[in-house]
């Protein structure tokens, strides 16, 4: 095989290992926040829904959690797609109490439950009306390690390279 080849099969390898993650098609097919804050489309009470996103508010009532979320589009795998356009925000209702600290903002979540109707509230001087979800469920899906945590240990990998022009061999260590 001659380098040319070798240098443009090694070049294009990485093109074809990139992975696109795409909406899911029938959670796509759901009825948005966004198409029920514009009036577009309504789904039914009660219907059974699967939203997620961007945790924006968590606040504790008395018998429950009320947390305000920046819906996203969700992979197969339900986990939402930052990526892509929002689909507007959305009051995810779950019984009980949820610890705010634990449920921070910026924490992706995925949630599944019923359709609730809208659900007003004051936020600073406005009052806004969401889609509220009364929830079932919830996942939360874990933040991102932070290039400090990722990093604790040193990385150490070992390298043998053998050469066929020149008869040449090499150990290296990279940190």
């Amino acid at each position: 095989m001659r380098p040319v080849h070798l240098i443009l099969i090694l070049l294009l390898m990485p093109a074809a290992c990139t992975t696109v993650v795409e909406p899911d098609p029938v959670l796509a097919a759901q009825i948005t926040p966004a198409q029920i804050n514009a009036g577009m489309r309504q789904p039914a009470m009660d219907e059974s829904l699967v939203w997620g996103g961007r945790v924006n508010l968590v606040t504790n009532l008395r018998d429950r959690t009320l947390i305000e979320i920046r819906s996203y589009p969700l992979s197969g795998k339900r986990k939402p797609l930052t990526d892509r356009p929002s689909s507007g925000n959305f009051v995810l209702e779950m019984d009980g109490f949820i610890e705010p600290a634990e449920l921070r903002p910026g924490l992706l979540v995925t949630a599944t439950g019923r359709y609730a109707g809208m659900l007003s509230y004051r936020e600073q001087a406005q009052t806004q009306r969401l889609p509220r979800l009364r929830g079932s469920g919830m996942h939360v899906w874990a933040s991102a390690p932070t290039a400090r945590s990722s990093r604790q240990h040193p990385d150490v990998r070992w390298n043998l390279g053998i050469g066929t022009h020149g008869s040449g061999v090499g150990v290296s260590i990279g940190l």
